[in-house]
């Protein structure tokens, strides 16, 4: 497996748009002391140390999700005005592993939450205690949300799951961060977690981070190989329970879903290949 990432701490808005761009992810400093102290705190009076694997949006009650989804979002709307002016939170999490071997987080790209055909939708995955290797801390794929255009959402096959393996041992690094370091990815990065094996649970904060006034998204695929993409907005994503049909929301297009699953003769192309053509960062871009 490729070692630690390295590549230092992006400071300057534009240098973050221009990782981004190129490589999918970067390391930022996000919230001071002070603040990771106040979010740990919060997470902590959740009480959900044993669980393996917990994220609030999909894991607790519906009251608790949307309280912690405006608490994270008011803590980290100052840093996103500063690091990604013109992007504003939809939504934020609690995510944390317990110390278990089951603790693991499959390799998977997060969901399509805009037209990406116009527009890009980002992750910030912020720990509020030190993380490495040991911790579980999230290991990524440099360039590969420039892969493929093909959306991502609920009930869809994994197009990786053939090669998983081939991909975290030959292809995915490992992000080290202290705690209010955060990495930023575009949201069709392919990423993972493998089990904590230290011995305390490893909190983190996320926020879903799209271009302020982009409609946002929701692609759902039927039993009848179908996708209907819904118009949603943020409260869809802690209102409403996870994996659950959207409800009240338009369908705004329906496609026929395609099995593109990749084999390791097609990810041996995607690799060689490089990246496909620039992704255009905001709608008008």
């Amino acid at each position: 497996m490729p070692g630690p990432h390295r590549c230092g701490v992006v400071e300057d808005a534009d240098e973050l748009a221009a990782r981004l761009e190129s490589d999918g992810f970067a390391v930022v400093r996000l919230l001071d002391r002070s603040t990771v102290e106040r979010l740990l705190e919060a997470f902590v009076a959740l009480d959900v140390d044993d669980e393996p694997w917990f994220t609030s949006t999909g894991h607790a009650d519906r009251p608790t999700a949307v309280e912690v989804d405006q608490m994270v979002r008011d803590r980290v709307g100052p840093a996103i005005a500063c690091l990604l002016p013109g992007w504003v939170a939809f939504v934020g999490a609690f995510i944390s592993k317990a110390p278990r071997p089951e603790s693991t987080v499959f390799l998977h790209q997060d969901w399509t939450y805009v037209d990406e055909r116009r527009a890009r939708a980002f992750v910030i995955w912020c720990p509020l205690v030190p993380v490495g290797v040991r911790e579980g801390t999230l290991h990524v794929v440099p360039g590969s949300h420039r892969w493929s255009d093909r959306t991502r959402g609920s009930h869809f096959p994994q197009p990786y799951e053939q090669v998983e393996q081939v991909v975290i041992e030959r292809l995915c690094l490992p992000v080290p961060l202290d705690a209010g370091q955060a990495v930023v990815y575009d949201s069709a990065l392919l990423h993972h977690s493998p089990p904590n094996h230290s011995d305390r649970v490893r909190p983190v904060v996320a926020a879903g981070l799209a271009p302020a006034g982009t409609p946002l998204v929701h692609h759902w695929a039927d039993p009848d190989g179908h996708v209907r993409v819904f118009h949603v907005d943020g409260p869809y994503f802690t209102a409403q329970v996870n994996g659950l049909e959207p409800t009240g929301y338009p369908v705004i297009e329906r496609y026929l879903l395609e099995d593109d699953r990749v084999d390791e003769a097609q990810l041996a192309v995607l690799v060689n290949a490089g990246v496909g053509p620039a992704r255009r960062l905001r709608p008008d871009g």
